[in-house]
């Protein structure tokens, strides 16, 4: 069984990334659902990527001007405050541990969608393109910095869980 984050699952359906129908398969074959996840045997999870295969990003336009400014904007202030939050105030932080498995998931990312800089991870590349050409809000997320927010979670759903975020 593996463990799938519901969110995750609704965001890549929203933005348009998987078709309709993809959130609610889901939890059709989910055995069991906790709070924010989804448990899943990996013949389901196959089955569901094989019917719902993820839509090419190059198929779509990029957003108007005013569109592309808002998700820069709206990603940059949530970033921030993540920032403010866990680096100055110190709160909301990830243990040490819990901020290294979630790197080296992304590190080892199974969907390949991380971007490296200078040989360090840096952030999910294919997903912000798919996402921006969508017109869809991008967090274009720093991971080391999203990684050592607790409350902040793998837009995919493959980070670890953490409890009592």
């Amino acid at each position: 069984m593996i463990m799938v984050n519901l969110e995750s699952i609704r965001s890549l359906e929203k933005a348009g990334l998987r078709s309709k129908g993809y959130y609610e398969d889901y939890l059709k074959v989910a055995s069991e659902v906790l709070e924010e996840h989804l448990m899943i045997t990996e013949e389901n999870r196959s089955y569901i990527s094989n019917k719902y295969p993820e839509i090419n990003p190059d198929e779509t336009s990029d957003p108007d001007l005013i569109t592309q400014g808002i998700n820069i904007a709206s990603g940059a202030a949530h970033g921030i405050k993540s920032m403010i939050k866990t680096g100055i105030l110190r709160k909301g932080r990830a243990t040490d541990k819990e901020y290294e498995d979630r790197l080296k998931v992304c590190n080892e990312c199974p969907g390949n969608h991380a971007v490296f800089r200078h040989e360090r991870i840096y952030t999910c590349g294919s997903m912000i393109d798919s996402l921006r050409r969508a017109g869809k809000k991008t967090c274009g997320c720093v991971l080391d910095q999203k990684a050592r927010d607790r409350e902040e979670d793998c837009p995919f759903g493959y980070w670890p869980t953490i409890e009592d975020k």
